[in-house]
């Protein structure tokens, strides 16, 4: 197997959102949105990624317009792991992976470097959690999008304060922002075969 930096997008679709719609990573059409998305683990696997723990280190969104989106206060990612497989109720107990006073999103691929990596189990579900805090609002920036075949996004929205700490919940989506993860200390079969071939040499 390869091994080092591995990098594995999930979703190719070109679903947009509009400037009022979600889902939206980087959301600002109300003054905070909590969001929460859900990575099957076969997901993973089924793009090769080798089973046993796996380090992620980097996690990205395809922004397709900035619209008037204005800088995210108070904007963090979360992540952990889960056996729920889809997105039906929030999932507590996440550890903060990166944070920033205020975030400006950029067109194309925003990337952040985890300032915690986060530790794959290669077994879990991943749950990766955005939420951002501002006391006016303005737009959303629009993303590409994929539709999935199960719940895989989680929502909450409001013009208000505590929007991270809210378990409200305002909308659910079969639809998630294509995003990339970053894993290193990982492995990946050779492309040139596949996994249920009998005879691999």
């Amino acid at each position: 197997p390869l091994t080092g930096q591995v990098n594995l997008q999930f979703g190719t679709g070109t679903i947009t959102n509009t400037t009022t719609s979600y889902p939206a990573p980087y959301g600002n059409y109300w003054w905070g949105a909590r969001q929460q998305n859900i990575y099957r683990a076969n997901e993973v696997l089924g793009a090769c990624l080798s089973p046993g723990a796996n380090t992620i280190t980097t996690i990205a969104w395809d922004v397709t317009n900035v619209n008037a989106s204005q800088p995210l206060a108070n904007f963090v990612i979360l992540m952990g792991q889960t056996l729920q497989t889809d997105a039906s109720s929030w999932v507590g107990g996440l550890t903060t992976v990166f944070s920033a006073a205020t975030y400006t999103p950029s067109l194309g691929w925003n990337t952040h470097v985890l300032t915690t990596p986060f530790a794959w189990d290669g077994v879990s579900n991943i749950v990766v959690e955005t939420c951002s805090q501002n006391s006016t609002y303005t737009t959303n920036c629009s993303f590409n999008q994929t539709a999935t075949s199960f719940v895989s996004t989680r929502l909450f929205r409001q013009d208000a304060v505590a929007t991270c700490a809210n378990a409200g919940v305002t909308s659910t989506h079969s639809q998630r922002a294509n995003t990339r993860f970053d894993f290193s200390s990982g492995s990946i079969l050779p492309t040139q075969y596949q996994a249920n071939q009998t005879n691999l040499s």
